[in-house]
C-alpha cells in the first residue's frame, strides 16, 4: 500500500498495516512499558523530545539522556589537503530511509572533476555506477579503510531522523567533518560540536553540490571545522555503563532488592523488543508493580550487558537449585518429605 509506511521484515514476519491499525496499538503498548518504568533512558535530546511529544503523560524528569559510549584506539586524525577531486564518503547500510535516492541523484549532477562519491557498506537497491562502491566492511576495519581513502567529508543524506548515529561517531573519531540533514540527532550533534555542517536542502542534489562547493571554497572555515572534529572526546563504554549504573542505583533500594531476591531486567535483543511491542508486554505487565525498572529506549548493547549479567545470576541460581534437588533425590526420606511439603502449597 503506497499510503502506508514501510515496515522492516527484520522486526515483523507478518506486516501489519501501520497508519490506520498498528501505530495506535504500538503506542499504547509502549506507553504501558514506560508507565511501569522508574526511569527511561534514550540517547539524544531529540529522541527525548519525540517521546515527550508522543507520550505527554510521561513525567519528563523520568527521561535521562545517555549517549552511546564507544571505545576507539587512538590514531592520528586525518588532515586531507583540499585538492581536486575532493572525496566524499558515505558509510553504513544504505536504503531509501538512509538516502539511497539522494545519493543516486547526487552522483548524476556531481562533476567528476570536482568530487567523487565513495560508499562503504551495502545497498538495499541499485546504486549509481558513478559512485565508487567499496563493499561491506567490518566495523573494526572501517578506520583503516577510511584512512587509506583519506576523504574530505562524510555525507549523511538520511531521510529518517536518527536518534544517535554510530556512523557519525566513527567518522568523527577518524577526524572527518560531516555534512548532515537539518533533522534528528545528526543536526543536534553537529550544531553542538561545530564538527560539520547542517544542510537544510540536503535532498536537493543541485543545492547540495552548491553547498559543498561553498564550504570547501573557504579553506579557513573547512580547516577550523576539521580542528573542532579532531578535538572531540567521546564517552567510553565504561563511562556509559557508569551512567546507567547510577540510574539503577537511584531507583533501586539495594537492601530491599536483596531481601526480596529481585533482579534487574532489560530488553536485550531486537527479537524480545519486537515481541513486547507486537504482542504486548507479557512479563512486564504481569510483574508486581514494586519491581524497579529502567526502560532503555533505543535499546543498545548496554541493555545486552545487563541482560547477560542477570542471565548469569539466574543460571547460578538454577545450578544451585539443581544440585539441591539431586541431593534430595539421592536421599529417599528427604525426597518423600519434599514431595509432601510441595503438596501443601
Amino acid at each position: 500500500d503506497p499510503e502506508d509506511c514501510e515496515l522492516s521484515r527484520y522486526w515483523f514476519d507478518e506486516k501489519p498495516r501501520l497508519k490506520k491499525q498498528f501505530i495506535p496499538v504500538w503506542r499504547k503498548r509502549v506507553l504501558s512499558l514506560l508507565e511501569k518504568s522508574n526511569s527511561i533512558v534514550t540517547t539524544s535530546a531529540f529522541a527525548k523530545a519525540v517521546y515527550l511529544k508522543t507520550y505527554p503523560s510521561i513525567d519528563e524528569s523520568k527521561i535521562k539522556v545517555i549517549p552511546h559510549g564507544r571505545d576507539f584506539v587512538e590514531i592520528d586524525k586525518l588532515v586531507p589537503q583540499l585538492t581536486s577531486p575532493v572525496k566524499i564518503v558515505i558509510a553504513g547500510a544504505i536504503d531509501e530511509k538512509k538516502g539511497l535516492s539522494t545519493i543516486n541523484r547526487l552522483a548524476e549532477v556531481l562533476p567528476k572533476e570536482f568530487a567523487e562519491l565513495h560508499l562503504f557498506g551495502n545497498c538495499a537497491g541499485p546504486l549509481n555506477t558513478k559512485v565508487v562502491f567499496h563493499g561491506e566492511y567490518d566495523r573494526n576495519q572501517l578506520p583503516s579503510l577510511i584512512r587509506k581513502l583519506s576523504p574530505h567529508l562524510a555525507l549523511f543524506p538520511y531521510l529518517a531522523p536518527e536518534t544517535f548515529c554510530h556512523t557519525l561517531t566513527e567518522m568523527w573519531s577518524i577526524g572527518i567533518p560531516a555534512v548532515v540533514p537539518a533533522t534528528g540527532a545528526l543536526k543536534e550533534r553537529v550544531e553542538a560540536t561545530g564538527a560539520g555542517w547542517v544542510v537544510a536542502d540536503i535532498h536537493n542534489p543541485n543545492a547540495l553540490v552548491d553547498e559543498i562547493r561553498r564550504l570547501l571554497a573557504n579553506e579557513q572555515e573547512y580547516y577550523e571545522c576539521c580542528e573542532k572534529t579532531h578535538a572531540l572526546k567521546f564517552k567510553s563504554v565504561s563511562e556509559m555503563a557508569k551512567d546507567y549504573a547510577e540510574i539503577y542505583a537511584s531507583v533501586v533500594n539495594i537492601k530491599e532488592a536483596q531481601s526480596q531476591h529481585l533482579s534487574f531486567e532489560a530488553i536485550a535483543t531486537k527479537a524480545e523488543y519486537r515481541d513486547c511491542l507486537y504482542n504486548g508486554p507479557k512479563t512486564l505487565a504481569t510483574t508486581a508493580t514494586h519491581w524497579p525498572r529502567v526502560f532503555v529506549a533505543n535499546h543498545s548493547y548496554v541493555s545486552t550487558v545487563l541482560f547477560k549479567i542477570s542471565k548469569w545470576l539466574d543460571n547460578v541460581v538454577v545450578q544451585i537449585k539443581t544440585a539441591f534437588i539431586q541431593i534430595i533425590k539421592s536421599k529417599p526420606l528427604l525426597h518423600r518429605i519434599a514431595i509432601r511439603v510441595r503438596r501443601l502449597f
